[in-house]
């Protein structure tokens, strides 16, 4: 969480702004929850992400560590970043 908002902020000053963070996870992975619980704690304290404008955590219900759902985050990836 501190490493997070400390490059953020360390990249913003530089005149490197987040454009977009996109986290993807299917909620069967073996990481999922403690990658949810380290977003769900920073959001709070990091002012350069904001849900919606220029974060989101995307879940895929069922989904695992493997090649389908690495489809479907780059889909859904994909359908943020070319708007």
């Amino acid at each position: 969480m501190k490493r997070i908002c400390e490059t953020l902020a360390n990249g913003a000053q530089k005149g490197l702004p987040l454009r977009y963070m996109f986290c993807c996870n299917g909620d069967q992975y073996i990481a999922y929850a403690d990658q949810k619980g380290v977003m769900e704690k920073t959001l709070p304290v990091c002012p350069q992400l904001r849900q919606g404008e220029n974060y989101d955590f995307y879940v895929i219900p069922g989904g695992v560590h493997d090649m389908k759902a690495w489809q479907l985050h780059l889909y859904h990836a994909q359908q943020i970043f070319f708007r």
